[in-house]
């Protein structure tokens, strides 16, 4: 068949609208994955995500390989900036959270193919990629949850736009300039994490409703999570939570106290895993109290609690001038002096104190006496919410941490062992930034959770 020149002009127009549409917009190249506007940045990581779905599993361990060593590198340099843009937690454990992603995040090792065989045939089922994520992230975690996301965003050979929190913005777009640096070092395409030099609301907005984006994921509180779920794309959300913890009168409680000031302290107690409120059966409270100060707590009287209250809670709402900061900051801001060395501020509480039912995001911790492990269940299970986020127990008795596991229905339960620990910090575990609790489901993410389901059929009977 032979064209006419009217019908070569049509195609090579078309071809020409093609190649431009796969290209930055207009003369906003980027610089380290950093773009001037939503549009330029979103096209650029979606020709990247097109080139990470074409390299094979091999070539992506590559490229993780690289961002693990540049996070572990740049993890002191990154936990600095994260520090000094947010004002929140503390600078060693921001450290070992940028080295915890970087090494415990997992990779394509997530992604194991399923295969079911009968005599007609074999049922094969493998992770395809999913496509261009936008990713919005929280002020509390803003360069060990990029280091986190690239990697397991890669491993299922996907691409993302990032909207950091506006608080967060500057440590988390060094951490995407470091990464997308390494994945170039390492024979990756450019811009595999790109985002805007100036976020806004309205660019967060832009991102979520561009046709490029094919998947939507936030972290944060109640608005990010509903402006995510209402953005008309597939959405995974890590909503609110307020991890209660049960000592009860079978619990180790010198073991206990420490393994609940641990976590309760770490980055000062900005992780959404991390303990929020205890409730002790009274019999062995006393005991719980000496042990805690031992290891880092300063426990304030009924006095000093109130003045703390009015600091930190306003108007019913947690005074976020004082999230993330040391224990001895506020203690020094409520008129008491500080204890050397203390991480944790513990005092006692009844059930309806405002600090159990508000997630505080800071050092310091209620202590609700308790008759009875039964009524350390109830007030547990109220405290939550129903957020179905996280929750520990202290037991020696199996079967009462079988029914609390059972009676508070979270997605992660820790016995016997510090919050951090459900993420595989120094035991077995799921190491992820993502909990989808309550609203999506999927638990702690990892790289299959943002993979598509893909089935291959072969009828052509069994090989053995």
């Amino acid at each position: 068949m032979v064209l006419d020149e009217q019908r070569i002009a049509a195609i090579v127009a078309e071809v020409i609208k093609g190649i431009k549409t796969a290209e930055p917009a207009g003369t906003d190249s980027g610089s380290g994955g950093i773009f001037q506007t939503v549009d330029a940045a979103i096209q650029a990581a979606a020709a990247a995500q097109r080139k990470l779905a074409a390299m094979g599993r091999t070539q992506r361990e590559v490229l993780i390989s690289a961002i693990r060593t540049a996070g572990i590198a740049q993890a002191e340099f990154l936990a600095r900036k994260a520090q000094e843009a947010t004002g929140f937690g503390r600078v060693e454990d921001k450290i070992q959270k940028n080295i915890n992603a970087a090494r415990l995040s997992p990779g394509t090792e997530d992604l194991v193919s399923g295969v079911q065989a009968d005599d007609s045939g074999q049922l094969i089922t493998e992770y395809a990629p999913f496509g261009l994520i936008v990713s919005i992230t929280p002020a509390t975690h803003p360069t060990a949850m990029i280091i986190n996301q690239a990697i397991i965003f890669v491993a299922g050979g996907n691409a993302a736009f990032i909207a950091p929190h506006p608080r967060a913005q500057a440590a988390s777009l060094s951490a995407l300039k470091i990464i997308n640096e390494a994945v170039i070092k390492a024979g990756g395409p450019p811009n595999v994490l790109t985002a805007v030099a100036e976020g806004t609301m309205e660019t967060v907005a832009a991102a979520m409703k561009h046709p490029l984006t094919q998947l939507v994921t936030a972290a944060g509180g109640p608005g990010v999570e509903k402006a995510a779920l209402e953005a008309g794309k597939k959405a995974i959300v890590a909503g609110p939570g307020n991890p209660p913890v049960i000592i009860d009168e079978t619990a180790d409680i010198a073991r206990a106290a420490k393994q609940v000031i641990d976590g309760a302290s770490f980055d000062n107690n900005i992780l959404c895993i991390a303990e929020k409120v205890i409730f002790i059966v009274n019999s062995v409270a006393d005991a719980f109290l000496a042990a805690a100060v031992h290891e880092g707590g300063q426990l304030i009287e009924s006095n000093q609690a109130a003045a703390v209250t009015r600091l930190v809670v306003k108007e019913g709402r947690i005074n976020t001038e004082f999230v993330g900061k040391n224990a001895d900051s506020i203690l020094k801001a409520a008129g008491i002096e500080p204890a050397a060395g203390v991480r944790e501020v513990l005092f006692e509480a009844a059930a309806d104190h405002p600090l159990v039912g508000l997630e505080q995001l800071m050092p310091v911790i209620p202590v609700v006496r308790v008759p009875d492990f039964q009524a350390a269940v109830a007030a547990a299970v109220q405290a939550e919410h129903g957020f179905r986020h996280t929750a520990m127990i202290h037991s020696g008795l199996a079967e009462r941490i079988h029914y609390f596991g059972r009676m508070i229905d979270t997605t992660i339960l820790v016995s016997n062992a510090p919050s951090f620990a459900s993420l595989g910090i120094g035991g077995p575990g799921v190491f992820g930034h993502t909990i989808a609790s309550s609203k999506t489901g999927e638990g702690v993410c990892t790289p299959k959770s943002f993979c598509r389901k893909r089935i291959h059929l072969n009828a052509a009977g069994r090989f053995i």
